[in-house]
């Protein structure tokens, strides 16, 4: 790589942002201690997948997230029972479901950009959306899937621009907003 795109380069990586706005209200009530706190205009959503151990049950975890302060939290699969648990807990602590999962195992690696699964692609979207909205609207996080290097690339956009429109009217129908991360190659 060029020295160029060296520079080019961003200089705050994902975790980077996420370090700097937990440490922002931080110094931003040191730098003026006779005002009063004003919460952040944001409110912070755990990641209970990645913040627990695999072990502990969900609902233990949510019942952490609300003892520490927190209103809103994230994951990523349960199934049917644990849910079901993890509701009567959302409802009692009055935390709030930022985002599911959106897309498990087809959006993560071929999705759309590989001919022939859209329609188990869209059949995953539905029943992930139809999930967030039982969760108060949580938004479910979808990927496209991974480039396919035997696929030209204009059929994979094409795939892509017609499966989302398609995936968009199946989040609307349930009364949610999909979330896209994007479209990631292994490329430099």
């Amino acid at each position: 790589m060029s020295e160029k795109m060296k520079r080019m380069q961003p200089l705050l990586s994902r975790r980077n942002m996420i370090s700097s706005a937990l440490a922002a209200p931080l110094v931003l009530e040191a730098g003026s201690a006779a005002a009063a706190p004003v919460p952040p205009p944001y409110t912070l959503s755990i990641n209970i997948e990645i913040m627990f151990p695999r072990t502990m049950p969900r609902p233990q975890r949510m019942e952490i997230v609300a003892a520490q302060g927190f209103k809103a939290y994230s994951f990523w699969h349960a199934d049917e029972k644990e849910r079901d648990a993890m509701l009567k807990v959302q409802q009692r602590t009055g935390l709030k479901c930022a985002s599911i999962s959106g897309t498990a195992s087809l959006g993560s690696s071929t999705g759309l950009t590989k001919p022939g699964l859209e329609q188990a692609y869209l059949e995953e979207i539905a029943v992930y959306a139809k999930i967030a909205a039982t969760f108060g609207g949580a938004q479910p996080i979808i990927f496209v899937g991974q480039v396919q290097p035997d696929v030209p690339w204009e059929t994979q956009r094409s795939q892509i621009v017609a499966g989302l429109k398609k995936a968009g009217d199946i989040a609307k129908e349930q009364g949610v907003m999909l979330v896209m991360e994007p479209l990631s190659s292994r490329e430099g």
